[in-house]
Parts: C-alpha cells; structure tokens; sequence
C-alpha cells in the first residue's frame, strides 16, 4: 500500500495525537479521574444518616408504609406467638405446602403445615408452591422496605417465583433510614440482594396496575418483637 494514502496519513495522524495527549500533563484530557474525584468530594450531603427514632416509632412507621403499599403488618412478642400468628396466616390465605429459608428460626416455624426446605427446586416447582416463608435482612422504617440477602449461591428465585410470601422481620432489623441500612449490608457488597416495599406490582403502557409480574402478589409481614 502506498505509504502516501489516505488511510495511513488519518492513523499517523489518529496516532500523533494519541500520542501528543499521553506526553502532554497540561491536556484537556490529563488528570479528569483526579478531578472527577475532588468534584464529587465538594457536593454537599447534608441528608441525615442516623435516625432519631425510638424503636416503637420506627417500628410504627414500618407498618403504616406497609399498609399504604398493601401489605399486612402483625406484631407478635416471643417465638411462640410469632408461631402462632404465622399458622394463622398460612391457615386463612389457605397455604398448605409452603417452602421455608433457610434463614428461618425453627422455633418459628409452624408443626401442622406441610414445609419444603429448598433443595434447587425448578422454577417450575417453585411456582407449585403455595408460598414462602422468609426471615428478613434489612427493614427500612421511612420507605417501608424489606431487604433479603441471597444464599452464597446467589439463589433470589426463592423470593420472585412464588405468589405468596409471608416475612419475619426481627425489631431489631429495622432501621429509620436509608443510609442506616447501606451501612449494614456493607459487609454484604457481593451478595445479590432483593429489595421490595410491599406486594410485587407494576403498570403496563395503558397504565393498568398489574400484581405479581415479578415478585409475591400477595405479602404478610410478621414483625417479631423482643420480648
């Protein structure tokens, strides 16, 4: 190929410049990262990152944001209440075979029901089920949110597949604000996780409200108080 032709004269010339742009600390392009840094460092964040909550306040404010999303809230005091109000629940929404987490406390788990540990059920088993029962990561008061952490296989189909999930919420899980539960899932960083603020719901095109597309159409939350 002709050393002249237009191809080679536009990569000398491409290539020149790359070149004129590494070599040259006072370019337009030099030092961007460092400065990119420094200005994000100067924006302002005076949003709270405590809460000034009592836990009876944060633990109120959970449940109205449930309620306003749709979900039902149930407080119960002690491993045996919380057993009991999770039988009645599964009773009433007529809940026969129900997978259980892992992270379920066995004291909490009802004796009557027909319970199915997970052991890499198919998606198509899992939508079979009746439901779920689940414990609970994070709460956020102010949003109404839960946060589940997934296995360390990070298995989430669990909390997306079935129609109804029932959460056991510790009171000592839910914090008042939002940065408060970065700050405990910090150790968390490579675990997938699933956030949700009461029953799964979205709107099509012709903004119909449709429940269930991607998550429990139906929500129960047990909050377990400390005794």
């Amino acid at each position: 190929m002709n050393s002249t032709s237009p191809n080679r004269s536009s990569k000398e010339a491409v290539l020149r410049r790359v070149k004129q742009a590494i070599d040259a600390p006072q370019s337009a392009l030099w030092g961007r990262e460092d400065r990119r840094q420094q200005e994000l460092q100067q924006i302002p964040r005076e949003f709270r990152t405590v809460g000034a909550l009592s836990s009876a306040e944060r633990v109120a404010l959970f449940r109205s944001r449930l309620d306003h999303y749709g979900a039902a809230s149930h407080l119960a005091t002690g491993a045996e209440e919380v057993r009991r109000i999770v039988q009645e629940l599964l009773r009433s929404q007529k809940k026969e075979t129900v997978l259980v987490a892992q992270d379920v406390q066995e004291d909490w788990i009802p004796r009557d029901i027909h319970l199915v540990r997970d052991s890499d059920l198919s998606y198509e088993q899992l939508d079979h089920l009746d439901g779920i029962i689940t414990g609970c990561t994070v709460a956020i008061a102010l949003t109404g949110t839960v946060i589940l952490s997934a296995r360390e296989d990070g298995r989430r189909a669990l909390t997306l597949v079935p129609d109804y999930e029932l959460c056991i919420v510790r009171e000592d899980q839910i914090v008042e604000l939002v940065p408060e539960a970065i700050q405990r899932l910090s150790s968390l960083k490579t675990t997938p996780l699933t956030f949700f603020s009461g029953p799964s719901a979205t709107v099509d095109i012709e903004m119909i409200r449709v429940k269930g597309v991607h998550g429990p159409r139906t929500l129960d939350i047990v909050i377990a108080m400390s005794e």
